[in-house]
């Protein structure tokens, strides 16, 4: 009787487990959605969506008018991106992904021998996003800009930024200073 009973319990535990978990999908609160860490020289980020609609009332696009914006634009990403970048930075690539549970947009500035790479993903409904990027553990720092809490960090001789808000994950790497960096996220909230 005693296992009976106890197998019964626990069916019955794991039944109203995932009726919760149901119910809070249903209604679009979120769930498991995002997870980070830094591993052996990694930072990992990982994004699940759970809920359809998106809750960010922001403008899509960088408002540079470039090729990025536009994708911003056309796919309606409202991701919070920098509204500054340093000046000589041109944009000389730009792909975007739209086939499976993601849209990625990736571009690639330069300004000489210099280059800041960004990457701006969008998790749709039920999909998730796994993003590892290569650092220097000693030089991760997390801070609260705005509402996002930014992941700072180096590789190498290029400085970083990556944070995640609702379905988006963004990040940018560069041949820039970290004040240069920390300026680019700065302006995500500036009413210029």
């Amino acid at each position: 009787g005693g296992v009976r009973r106890t197998g019964k319990r626990t069916l019955l535990l794991v039944a109203c487990a995932l009726l919760v978990c149901g119910c809070a999908l249903a209604t679009g609160i979120k769930l498991w959605d995002l997870k980070v860490g830094g591993i052996d020289g990694t930072l990992a980020i990982s994004v699940q969506r759970n809920q359809n609609e998106s809750t960010l009332q922001r403008e899509a696009g960088t408002g540079w008018g470039d090729a990025l914006d536009q994708a911003l634009v056309e796919h309606d990403i409202r991701a919070a991106v920098p509204k500054w970048i340093p000046e000589g930075f041109e944009l000389v690539e730009l792909n975007v992904d739209d086939e499976y549970e993601i849209v990625d947009i990736d571009a690639w500035y330069e300004n000489g021998e210099d280059v800041i790479v960004f990457s701006i993903i969008q998790v749709q409904e039920g999909g998730i996003i796994d993003a590892f990027y290569e650092m220097n553990e000693e030089t991760l720092r997390v801070e609260t800009v705005g509402n996002l809490e930014v992941y700072f960090f180096s590789n190498n001789a290029r400085n970083s930024a990556a944070w995640n808000e609702d379905e988006y994950l963004v990040y940018f790497s560069g041949d820039i200073t970290e004040q240069e960096v920390e300026k680019m996220v700065q302006s995500i909230f500036s009413q210029e």
